[in-house]
């Protein structure tokens, strides 16, 4: 049974820090830990747990700075969650996936958030997803984080663009980064 701890405590649990290479068996380890569902709702493919899906996670962790970034999320000196963006002149496309056990405790909000602080500091102006449309969770989050959402819907799945202008001032400042 998984009990949801207070959000004043997941600020105290949680640290956050662009990702490096370094981190890519952390990454790998953190793909075998999710679930079907989860796999699923990242790559919009019934994937199974296979040592070449682990890799593509794994790969978020090359970003060079410039052309791909990507911000980890850590619970006591584990991956619990990745975003990333790979840059196209001044727009990015995202992805983010989260641990099944830190799903809806801010850890993908406060990723997100920071990951386009980042992106906006390197000149990025828009991020781009793909999300199929059952995927309510991620829709949830992407309107919890942004306040403009543009893009078109076809065939069950949507091509989102989000301004980094629109990003939402109000989520609280409390994006903590580790030295790892």
């Amino acid at each position: 049974m998984h009990i949801q701890t207070d959000i004043s405590d997941v600020f105290h649990e949680v640290r956050w820090r662009e990702a490096r290479a370094t981190d890519a068996p952390a990454l790998r380890a953190m793909f075998y830990r999710l679930s079907r569902e989860s796999i699923y709702n990242w790559l919009c493919i019934g994937a199974p747990h296979a040592p070449q899906f682990a890799e593509r996670l794994a790969f978020y962790a090359l970003g060079d700075g410039t052309s791909q970034s990507a911000v980890a999320a850590f619970a006591h000196d584990t991956i619990i969650g990745i975003a990333c963006f790979v840059r196209s002149d001044c727009q990015a496309d995202i992805a983010a996936v989260v641990e099944d056990t830190w799903q809806g405790r801010t850890v993908g909000k406060r990723m997100l958030h920071h990951l386009a602080e980042l992106a906006r500091g390197r000149g990025v102006t828009t991020f781009t997803a793909d999300v199929m449309a059952q995927n309510q969770r991620a829709v949830r989050l992407l309107n919890a984080v942004f306040t403009q959402i543009d893009g078109t819907w076809s065939y069950g799945s949507g091509h989102l663009i989000m301004p980094l202008v629109s990003l939402r001032p109000n989520l609280p400042r409390l994006l903590p980064s580790c030295r790892m």
